[in-house]
């Protein structure tokens, strides 16, 4: 159970305006012009593979990397020069950052201490910060004495016990083994919710974006790609970059006339409301495999394609069948466990789909 004490009274909001970075005895920038808005008690994601630019974005806003050019606003107020410890953000790093020699309460002390609080004062907000990670009874103790879980615990206590309005968290779970990582998971969203405070996260990890988010923002080579909810990202990808980077996808690119895919070896069905809002030309057409099926087809506008399996995957509440189309392209089918479509590998089968779970994007696949 948790007291419920509040920390802090409400987030701040970011503005972030034609961010850019450039490091010395570089010409090329790192980051190329970002323009973001996070709102007050959001919980924002950083979601990118390594070096896209998502931590050097965190750090400008930390204080820890300078801008080149632009500005960030807290709260409207320009912080782009100001030192780290003027800004009053709070910060919690994948490798925790525990004074080892400090028990877990002095851990917690320390950025109290630096603020010249009250001893009393002191006292009551890290009983406070204590019992909203769950570490009640484990004040006494030396980080050498506590898991990995407990330890970023302790760091995520300290990080808040100051009440910032704005928590930044830099690959904070990338250390843990994935059952602790889920745990956490949930742990730092309840305290997202219960604090209010602004959360801007960064993560490589689509799952953790995913489950987590209030808006996510999607970094390649420096730039945002997309902003949106995680329904909106995953099911409305801005580009095919976007499409295949969240999650497995089935990508066929071809022109799009009217409501219909070319791809020269096949035609597909793109549902109308869908191809509506395309031009027509060069396009990517995005079917995630959850929407695929195996087995005949039910009468159009059913698209349909035919290959040979070349995998079957048990994972769990589903497998994930791979199908091996005649042009070598291969086909990812995810379809419940509960299903028993009885393929194998070898089998010649038909895998078929609605057109209106069929996403028309521009642009081109995620890199490895």
């Amino acid at each position: 159970m948790h007291s419920g004490a509040r920390l802090s009274e409400t987030g701040a909001q970011i503005d972030l305006e034609s961010v850019t970075k450039v490091y010395r005895g570089s010409t090329e920038e790192t980051i190329k012009g970002i323009d973001l808005s996070i709102k007050e008690g959001e919980f924002m994601t950083f979601l990118g593979g390594s070096g896209t630019g998502k931590t050097t974005t965190l750090n400008m806003i930390a204080g820890f990397e300078t801008v080149t050019t632009g500005e960030i606003h807290l709260d409207g107020k320009d912080i782009s020069r100001q030192k780290p410890h003027e800004r009053g953000l709070g910060m919690v790093f994948q490798n925790y950052a525990l004074f080892p020699h400090m028990t877990v309460r002095e851990n917690i002390e320390f950025p109290l201490k630096q603020r010249k609080v009250s001893p009393k004062g002191i006292a009551q907000q890290v009983n406070e910060a204590l019992d909203m990670v769950d570490l009640g009874q484990f004040g006494e103790r030396l980080p050498s004495q506590l898991s990995g879980g407990q330890q970023q615990r302790v760091a995520l206590a300290r990080a808040i016990v100051y009440s910032p309005r704005v928590l930044l968290l830099d690959e904070p779970l990338g250390a843990l083994d994935r059952r602790l990582r889920e745990s956490l998971q949930v742990e730092i969203s309840r305290i997202h919710r219960e604090l209010g405070l602004t959360f801007v996260y960064v993560t490589h990890d689509q799952e953790e974006a995913l489950g987590m988010s209030d808006r996510i923002a999607v970094f390649r080579d420096g730039q945002i790609e997309q902003v949106g909810t995680p329904t909106e990202v995953y099911e409305s990808p801005a580009n095919s970059f976007v499409a295949t980077f969240l999650g497995d996808s089935n990508v066929f690119s071809g022109s799009l006339k009217g409501d219909v895919l070319d791809t020269g070896w096949a035609q597909f069905k793109v549902d109308a409301g869908m191809s509506s809002n395309q031009q027509s030309g060069a396009m990517d057409l995005v079917v995630r495999p959850e929407h695929m099926s195996i087995g005949d087809p039910p009468a159009a506008p059913h698209n349909s394609i035919t290959g040979g399996v070349i995998s079957v995957m048990f994972q769990g509440a589903y497998r994930r069948v791979s199908v091996e189309l005649s042009n070598g392209l291969v086909c990812l089918v995810r379809e419940p466990a509960s299903v028993r479509s009885g393929v194998s590998i070898g089998d010649r089968v038909t895998v078929w789909w609605h057109p209106v779970v069929g996403i028309a994007v521009a642009g081109e696949k995620a890199s490895a």
